[in-house]
């Protein structure tokens, strides 16, 4: 007679609902592929917030891509990006929006390409909540990364 063993994927799913108990509810998330040739809106609402991403895009196949929202204190973070860089996509244009019930505007982005930070206004523009590839935007992304106040 052999022991009976736990199946891999229950235990995962009992460890997930442990960590959400002791540390209060998970930041949402939506896994999304970029598929070039498509233009495509990707949107990921949180408690009267809205991050999105507008895109359009060339070259490779698809990738899959995360947006996320997450609190910390008083500030609310959108991540847009790949969990395994380098991407190997390259983006035509793109904007990205945090909108929020209090309507502060983005107060710090971050963008990312395949070798670190991107300079503002040398590849991209921020405007209120929105966060727009300019026409010096070099086609590499791999993280945007924006911040708003509740």
């Amino acid at each position: 007679m052999q022991p009976k063993t736990t199946s891999p994927l229950l235990l995962l799913l009992v460890l997930s609902c442990l960590l959400v108990l002791v540390f209060g509810e998970s930041s949402p998330q939506k896994e999304f592929n970029i598929r070039p040739g498509f233009p495509e809106v990707v949107e990921l609402e949180y408690k009267g917030l809205k991050c999105s991403f507008t895109y359009k895009c060339t070259g490779g196949s698809s990738e899959k891509w995360m947006i996320t929202v997450e609190e910390d204190g008083n500030q609310v973070i959108c991540n847009i990006g790949r969990p395994n860089p380098p991407s190997y996509i390259l983006f035509t244009h793109f904007t990205a929006q945090l909108t929020s019930p209090s309507q502060k505007g983005v107060q710090e982005v971050e963008v990312w390409d395949n070798s670190g930070l991107v300079l503002e206004n040398d590849q991209y523009t921020k405007k209120s909540d929105t966060v727009t590839s300019s026409s010096g935007w070099g086609g590499n992304l791999t993280l945007i990364t924006m911040t708003t106040t509740k």
